[in-house]
């Protein structure tokens, strides 16, 4: 956020005239349509790093979370096709707003049962998570990129920088949990 000396000064500059209140209302008024733009486009670049990284013959890739960027529990997931889509690893968004952003290994249904060992070990080899009934494994990302309506996520979705962080952590996930979910996916009955 910007911190309230830098806002003091945002502010007075747009009051010295009408023309400099003119733009800054411009401004404002076109934030949400200017982050929303920002997410998207960082949401097809990290979409197309994870895709090059996975072997789309034994992986699905979902967006809703593109689609609509703002939107309640709209996600970003990929899940092998030997799942059967039980199992997925998932980047949602939890508020409405693109807030509080959390990342984890969700169910399909919240009647699934969970997989016992893939708690401790991602809590051992990712870091320590919770689990809910429709999420195995999971926690809130962290700053900046907990909640997507900050000035530091935002630059870093536009430069490029988010999609090296988010896609190599959404992949180092996706390492850790595979064998675990495979584990327990090839067990169940058909």
């Amino acid at each position: 956020m910007i911190e309230s000396s830098e806002r003091e000064i945002v502010i007075e500059h747009a009051l010295e005239n009408e023309n400099n209140l003119d733009i800054a209302l411009d401004i404002a008024f076109a934030y949400t349509e200017l982050r929303r733009r920002i997410i998207v486009a960082f949401l097809e670049k990290l979409e197309l790093f994870v895709r090059q990284q996975l072997d789309e013959s034994q992986w699905n890739l979902h967006s809703k979370l593109r689609a609509n960027p703002f939107e309640h529990y709209a996600g970003f997931f990929v899940t092998k096709k030997a799942w059967r889509e039980q199992y997925r690893v998932e980047l949602s968004s939890e508020k409405y707003g693109a807030t509080y952003l959390i990342i984890g290994i969700a169910k399909q249904a919240e009647t699934l049962r969970s997989i016992e060992s893939l708690k401790q070990t991602l809590d051992t080899q990712i870091r320590q998570g919770r689990a809910s009934t429709w999420w195995d494994w999971y926690h809130q990302l962290e700053n900046p990129y907990g909640d997507w309506d900050n000035k530091e996520a935002l630059v870093k979705m536009y430069d490029g920088t988010a999609v090296e962080d988010l896609g190599a952590y959404f992949l180092r996930i996706v390492t850790v949990a595979a064998p675990e979910i495979d584990k327990h996916v090839s067990a169940m009955p058909a």
